[in-house]
């Protein structure tokens, strides 16, 4: 787990207290939570429960309401920092990439390994939210497409 620098996100996720008034964070309650790394074993004598746990993958994808998605260089980008919501005009909930950072969010999210794996097109169709967990803050990326497809990256 620590190769990905999970203990370290999740650390610091769980110990960040927010600017008084400035966000509220969401409930961090589930009641599942599928992580690909221990869930599809990796080792070759387990080829044959890899790949029952491949076959499944897309009923996860498409069951599943938010995707994280670790990646080291994305972990490691800072995109700023600015209180946000995913509903509209609701009340801030999180931190999203500011404003000046998006061109540069964006385009290392494309440039990204995740971006190169085969899955990548499945788990971002079917999945209902792609989060990206950014060094400060997180990149959801239903929130990044409006400002790619109006051209409003300067």
């Amino acid at each position: 787990m620590d190769q990905w620098g999970l203990e370290g996100w999740l650390l610091n996720w769980q110990n960040t207290t927010p600017l008084t008034g400035e966000i509220e964070p969401p409930s961090r309650t589930y009641q599942y939570f599928w992580l690909d790394s221990f869930c599809v074993p990796q080792a070759p004598e387990h080829a044959d429960l890899r790949n029952q746990a491949i076959d499944p993958m897309n009923l996860i994808y498409a069951a599943a309401r938010h995707t994280l998605v670790f990646d080291k260089a994305l972990q490691a980008l800072d995109g700023g920092r600015q209180p946000a919501s995913l509903a509209h005009g609701g009340r801030p909930t999180y931190y999203a990439p500011s404003d000046e950072h998006l061109l540069d969010v964006i385009t290392s999210i494309y440039a990204s390994n995740w971006m190169g794996r085969a899955w990548t097109l499945q788990e971002g169709i079917l999945s209902g939210h792609i989060i990206f967990p950014l060094n400060g803050s997180f990149a959801y990326l239903k929130t990044l497409w409006p400002h790619c497809d109006h051209g409003n990256l300067s």
